[in-house]
């Protein structure tokens, strides 16, 4: 079963890959059929065939699919040629990342759950919401993924003409955007412990920044106002990772955050001979973080201020290839050797920008020319790359349908009641006393699905909240409500009488609703049931009663499907939205 929000096998490589090689064939003859397609078109234009009724121009097309024999890149400035053809190979890299086979099940767990930590509010409620619809079909969203790089890819290696460039730029732009939001959670700069050690500010965001580039006008591109513009914005680039680091709210001053960067790096499979210096990095700043901290504070900032004020030299941009080299090594490991890295992290893309667009200009005079591209076989990939972006969005819009009919959950979800998958076990059996004194065991419902939850009777705010959800959430399974079992059992070890809960039950006009059980019994009984699911209460520093806020679902056969926590927030929309969830995931208890 596979339900919003819930964690599938981690090996699904008999899944991924045949969904790949399929796609890829459909990709190459689509790619074939317009690469013949626009061939054909562009013949007929330059003949001054008439289409639909008039002359319809194609030079634009054929001059970026198929150029005559005068170079398109002599005419782009070779600076731009290697950011676009250096950052394409970058994004084809990041799709071969995504292939492996891992990848659906752990992109969650091991990639944006770690992101999504001490993130603010609406940082938080975005993420959440990528978590939520890649979830809801990891196999076809990592594919997509993996398509989607792969065109842009192609696109940017292919793309020196504009149609095609402009294309490429605006596809990195979008989907660089996408991965920096949901997958590296603005690149965590809105944490505590954001740092340039640690990636920050995340190489999606390089991704988009040469995207913006690339749209620019070539005379723009090779003025000396454009070259003053990228002195200035590397130099500030590094005079902000300096401000950032420097910040006593990041933590690095003292403590063990500083050392952890290195920690986690250490522990990660690799070469002795690349292992060795981070685990001595790690040994390093543990003893002295406040030294290495200023060392760090200090070559970054010496670096951006020797690149805005000596605007001859090139050894400020050597040192930051340097640094950059050195920290992308014993910092961030590299970025991509650990089984869930998606991309090589912040520092190769800087590295990339920096050599193109700065020590490429200084040594490569503008109007050099170079070779160009046989017109066929570029038009060919270049109709696989265009065709590659639509086929990978296949999937995801394929997908969209089934979670817009499930939209109204992702409030709750996105609050935290995100759905578990529990496999079918055997739900632990009870026997308890209802609120009318009558015997009710688990065996009682059998051949009905029972939604179970833990209430307080004398709680007075969340849980008569997550009462009214449970019961309209089962009233919106209309005829089929019938067929389910509302169960709350007593979590109170102070109060556990029949009068307390039938007391709650009076209070919030649930004594007149059909199949509402609220069951009670002796403490040493509730104690077992409360230690076999899992739920059991604690006294706060005050006095007052705390627990786990959950709903459980289990099927007619007694197997348990799910469990969803419950903020038991009095927000209407949350309260309908938990509403919306209970309903969706009893009608697949009820088919379990």
């Amino acid at each position: 079963m596979q339900m919003p929000g819930s964690a599938i096998a981690p090996d699904v490589s008999n899944v991924l890959y045949p969904r790949l090689v399929i796609q890829a064939v459909i990709i190459f003859l689509g790619g074939t059929a317009l690469f013949l397609a626009l061939g054909r078109l562009a013949l007929f234009s330059s003949q001054g065939v008439i289409f639909f009724g008039r002359r319809r121009s194609l030079a634009r097309w054929r001059e970026a699919l198929f150029p005559a024999n005068t170079s398109a890149a002599s005419r782009e400035p070779r600076t731009i040629r290697v950011l676009r053809i250096s950052f394409g190979l970058l994004w084809i890299f990041d799709a071969i990342l995504q292939a492996k086979p891992t990848m659906p099940s752990q992109m969650v767990t091991a990639v944006i759950e770690p992101a999504l930590t001490n993130q603010p509010g609406p940082i938080a409620w975005l993420m959440r919401g990528g978590i939520y619809f890649w979830r809801f079909s990891p196999i076809a969203a990592d594919t997509a993924t993996v398509w989607l790089q792969l065109g842009i890819g192609l696109l940017l290696i292919l793309g020196s003409r504009p149609p095609l460039r402009r294309l490429a730029a605006l596809s990195s732009i979008a989907w660089g955007l996408v991965i920096w939001i949901f997958g590296e959670g603005i690149g965590m700069l809105a944490v505590p412990g954001a740092s340039w050690l640690a990636g920050a500010p995340g190489a999606a965001l390089f991704y988009i920044v040469v995207g913006a580039i690339l749209l620019c006008d070539d005379g723009y591109l090779s003025s000396e106002r454009f070259t003053k513009v990228v002195r200035v914005g590397i130099g500030a680039f590094w005079l902000a990772m300096a401000a950032i680091q420097a910040l006593p709210l990041e933590g690095f001053w003292s403590g063990s955050a500083l050392s952890g960067i290195f920690s986690q790096m250490s522990s990660m499979q690799m070469p002795t001979l690349l292992a060795n210096p981070i685990a001595f990095m790690a040994k390093a700043t543990a003893a002295d973080p406040a030294l290495w901290n200023l060392i760090f504070v200090g070559v970054m900032a010496m670096i951006g201020v020797g690149i805005l004020t000596s605007k001859q030299s090139r050894g400020f941009f050597y040192a930051s290839l340097v640094f950059a080299f050195l920290t992308w090594w014993l910092s961030m490991g590299f970025g991509f050797l650990g089984a869930t890295g998606t991309d090589p992290n912040s520092s190769l893309p800087l590295i990339l920008i920096t050599v193109a667009l700065v020590l490429v200009s200084m040594r490569a005079p503008a109007e050099r020319t170079v070779p160009s591209y046989p017109g066929e076989p570029r038009a060919l990939g270049a109709a696989m790359a265009v065709i590659a972006l639509f086929v990978a969005m296949v999937p995801m819009l394929i997908s969209l349908p089934a979670a817009a009919s499930d939209a109204s959950i992702y409030a709750a979800v996105s609050d935290g009641g995100g759905l578990t998958d529990l496999g079918g076990r055997a739900a632990p059996n009870f026997s308890l006393l209802d609120q009318y004194g009558n015997k009710v065991s688990l065996a009682t419902f059998r051949h009905k699905a029972v939604v179970l939850t833990f209430l307080d009777p004398v709680c007075y705010d969340v849980c008569p909240i997550m009462a009214s959800e449970i019961t309209t959430g089962v009233a919106h399974l209309g005829t089929s409500a019938s067929k389910v079992a509302m169960v709350a059992i007593d979590i109170n070890p102070s109060f556990t009488s029949l009068a307390a809960i039938r007391q709650f039950d009076a209070e919030h006009a649930l004594n007149g609703i059909k199949n509402w059980y609220y069951l009670t019994g002796s403490l040493h009984q509730l104690d077992k049931v409360w230690k076999d699911y899992l739920v059991s209460p604690s006294t706060g520093p005050i006095g007052m009663l705390s627990h786990p806020q959950v709903v459980y679902f289990i099927s007619p056969r007694g197997a348990e499907v799910a469990l969803t926590g419950d903020s038991g927030a009095p927000q209407s929309s949350l309260v309908a939205s938990y509403s919306s969830l209970i309903t969706s995931t009893t009608k697949i208890t009820l088919a379990s």
